[in-house]
């Protein structure tokens, strides 16, 4: 299910775009937000990724077009490694490094299936491997990865 909110040429609109977004983001699949001014396009985006939305803007000629729109399930799309290190201090370290390079990664409690010993990994992206690797070099060591 779609809805269109147009929000131009509303003098005081009764709620902002930002409010109406979120309300049709709770109900809807993908939603079109009409404004013609960016102001609220910082606030759009940031709400849209919090809540799992793609979200993308098209400048046209009677206001900017902004498209939000569920993201694809990430269980569907994407396939994830386990990271195991030897302590919960080594992973800390990681996720900092990690955040510092604006890598996706999640802290989860290790699968007892995979190992019993540090409680702590770091799920990532399959894809992301290589790059965790070089950002981890020298400064983490990752003993073990397993898939998710």
């Amino acid at each position: 299910m779609s809805e269109v909110i147009d929000t131009r040429q509303a003098a005081l609109p009764e709620h902002p775009p930002v409010a109406l977004a979120y309300r049709a983001m709770l109900d809807n699949d993908s939603v079109v937000i009409i404004v013609d001014n960016p102001e609220p396009l910082k606030s759009l985006h940031q709400m849209g990724h919090n809540l799992g939305f793609d979200v993308r803007e098209l400048k046209k000629d009677d206001g900017i077009y902004v498209y939000i729109q569920k993201a694809a399930r990430e269980t569907e799309v994407t396939k994830h490694l386990v990271l195991l290190f030897d302590s919960a201090t080594q992973v800390f370290l990681a996720e900092k490094l990690l955040k510092q390079a604006a890598l996706e990664h999640k802290v989860i409690p290790t699968p007892r299936e995979i190992s019993s010993d540090c409680g702590l990994s770091i799920r990532i992206p399959q894809q992301a491997f290589e790059r965790v690797r070089e950002v981890l070099d020298k400064r983490v060591t990752v003993r073990e990865h397993h898939p998710a």
